[in-house]
């Protein structure tokens, strides 16, 4: 008998989720770390698993607290930017998804729940032109200079700007 189709609390979703992902990484390591795996077929487990990362339901803590100065001055010029920015994430789906892959450890919901809160889902606020910049880097395997090479400065977000989205619907500040 199947359950009715009933809407679970996030945390509960989260939690359902991340267990059930982390079954799917068991089941697919050994395809993906099989001695005759070619790297087309390592591409896509890696971006399969790296896009299921991206599906999770978002939580408070992943935002990293900082965002780009120059959306920074976005905001500052108009509260209704805050809706714009893009979430950068700091480590790339697709290396996530390599990285869940490669790993030996045993993954369990508990640690699928703790690694996407702690790396994979953590972002940063940018623009989207900035966004553009930084990916096209990442697809060049640049990681750790990304920010540096496109420019980026990030700046620790104010506390009246990332609080969630229910609380910016109040005013930031006097609109110019």
């Amino acid at each position: 008998m199947t359950q009715p189709n009933q809407r679970l609390p996030k945390g509960e979703r989260l939690t359902q989720r991340c267990k059930t992902l982390a079954a799917v990484v068991r089941k697919l390591r050994p395809l993906y770390q099989k001695k005759n795996a070619i790297t087309t077929q390592k591409d896509l487990l890696e971006t399969i698993i790296g896009a299921a990362i991206w599906y999770l339901p978002e939580c408070d803590e992943l935002f990293s607290g900082k965002m780009s100065s120059k959306a920074l001055k976005a905001c500052e010029r108009d509260r209704t930017e805050w809706g714009r920015l893009t979430k950068d994430h700091c480590y790339t789906r697709k290396r996530a998804g390599a990285d869940l892959l490669k790993s030996k450890a045993k993954m369990t919901g508990v640690k699928m729940m703790d690694g996407y809160k702690r790396t994979w889902g953590r972002y940063h606020r940018v623009t989207k032109k900035e966004h553009h910049l930084i990916t096209a880097l990442h697809k060049k395997r640049v990681f750790r200079m990304a920010y540096k090479k496109a420019g980026v400065n990030l700046v620790n977000a104010p506390d009246k700007f990332w609080k969630r989205k229910r609380t910016l619907r109040a005013p930031l500040g006097p609109r110019k």
